[in-house]
């Protein structure tokens, strides 16, 4: 598990996070070493901008071959209901949430 703190609604949550995804973290964090945000922006102090988290996802369906749904918030429906779109029964979901 993780914490998210300041998520959706400013609110701080626990989450649960893969190994998978832990060990990437991990390596992130070693490799930049973040101070105020985890993902940061251009300058260190200031967190990754919505839009630049926009354009990664946005690439990255299009990539993948995606096409249900619209947004970023896919990413949490999908991580709520596996079944979700073109995954279904596929598996896929599981690399998509890093399980």
């Amino acid at each position: 598990m993780i914490r998210v703190e300041q998520g959706k609604g400013k609110k701080d949550r626990y989450t649960i996070l893969s190994q998978r995804l832990l060990g990437e973290l991990k390596r992130y964090k070693q490799t930049y070493q973040p101070v105020s945000w985890v993902f940061f922006g251009k300058n260190r102090n200031c967190p990754l901008d919505i839009t630049a988290v926009q354009k990664v996802y946005n690439r990255a369906k299009q990539k993948s071959g995606v096409e249900k749904g619209k947004g970023i918030h896919t990413l949490r429906a999908l991580f709520r209901d596996p079944s979700f779109g073109r995954w279904r029964g596929s598996g896929d979901h599981q690399d998509a949430v890093g399980s």
